[in-house]
């Protein structure tokens, strides 16, 4: 009876500090140039060739290709049967004298998915495990980290052509996805103020996906639900939380294909049991259609368990995911729509909650 009113004022009173957080940070932006700041982007080096002469200014790059950053480089790790592969990227950078002084800080966002950072051909620092052997995929998953490297502006020759070169390990995703800069450290300090006392975007998606489950949780506490749609909440909310230490990088595994196994098993999963929980709070019963989605599920998770490689993961079973995730969330609205043209009155309410439920598992 309360459940209708309920749900609206957990929308109201969750999701609106999270939105005027969120378009407060979107509507901040940093100036084109700062002083104590130089812009990395745009070209820079690449080679795929395990050369660690790259780390050194007089190294002949005049044959090497070229990508812009922020960018990926897809083309050189995608042809490979594993989709994974170490490059090295380097940029040559004028630094006038004025800025040699102190710490600087070499920003680089998120790097997929682990790194090692050098100035003029000394090491500033590194996130994340790389292989210790070719092929294998063996490796730290550090993707959702931000590489600030800090080191003394000593190892910049001042008003004189300076290299940075960046070695990357990645694993099918691929790519710096910020601006690369060489900061100052007052410079980095002013740049990060508002993310020392605001969550980020990169920290927001996380923090918005674990919403989900503790808005079921609210609802389980205070709805009067029946044991079935319980069970499927609890259910549902072990899926996110297990999808999300995944993405921070827990556990460590042997081999990096079992994390995409799992990412690429669970997102369906997720959908599947989404439609269970509307399926039986609404008591709305399609005919065979459960039946055929349990069929359709398990012969994914079939095809992903037996999955010899990264290639034939993303090839095969990633358009499947992709399929499965849309005949779900199809099939979980079009069972709302019967709920709500039976009781309007009662279920129209439930449509905020919903559609994040239906956002956040997308």
């Amino acid at each position: 009876m309360y459940f209708s009113r309920y749900c609206t004022i957990c929308g109201t009173f969750l999701f609106t500090p999270i939105l005027f957080a969120f378009l407060f940070l979107s509507c901040y932006a940093p100036e084109e140039q700062k002083q104590g700041v130089i812009d990395l982007s745009g070209p820079w080096k690449i080679t795929e060739d395990n050369n660690h002469t790259v780390r050194m200014v007089h190294f002949n790059d005049d044959h090497a290709s070229e990508i812009k950053l922020p960018g990926s480089w897809n083309e050189l790790i995608h042809d490979s049967e594993d989709m994974a592969g170490t490059v090295w990227l380097w940029k040559r950078v004028f630094v006038p004298r004025e800025m040699v002084k102190g710490t600087l800080v070499l920003s680089l966002g998120l790097v997929a998915v682990a790194d090692e950072a050098s100035i003029n051909g000394h090491f500033i620092g590194a996130t994340g495990e790389m292989p210790d052997k070719k092929g294998s995929l063996r490796y730290t998953f550090a993707w959702h980290k931000q590489r600030n490297y800090k080191f003394s502006s000593s190892l910049i020759v001042p008003d004189a052509c300076n290299i940075i070169s960046i070695k990357v390990f990645s694993h099918y995703i691929t790519g710096i996805n910020s601006r690369p800069e060489l900061l100052s450290q007052e410079g980095f300090y002013k740049q990060e103020y508002l993310q020392r006392f605001f969550l980020s975007y990169n920290d927001l998606n996380p923090f918005l996906v674990l919403i989900v489950p503790l808005l079921m949780l609210l609802i389980l506490i205070r709805g009067k639900l029946k044991i079935e749609v319980t069970s499927y909440i609890i259910v549902m909310a072990l899926i996110v939380y297990v999808t999300y230490i995944n993405i921070l990088g827990i556990p460590q595994y042997d081999n990096g294909i079992y994390r995409f196994k799992l990412f690429v098993a669970l997102y369906p999963l997720a959908d599947f049991v989404l439609y269970l929980i509307f399926q039986s709070f609404f008591n709305v019963r399609i005919r065979l259609i459960l039946p055929v989605f349990t069929s359709l599920l398990i012969c994914h998770l079939a095809m992903v368990i037996y999955a010899p490689h990264t290639g034939f993961l993303m090839t095969y079973t990633g358009p499947a995911m992709i399929v499965l995730l849309t005949v779900y969330l199809v099939f979980t609205v079009v069972v709302y729509i019967i709920a709500l043209k039976r009781d309007p009155r009662r279920y129209w309410s439930f449509a905020v909650v919903g559609a994040f439920l239906l956002i956040s598992v997308v």
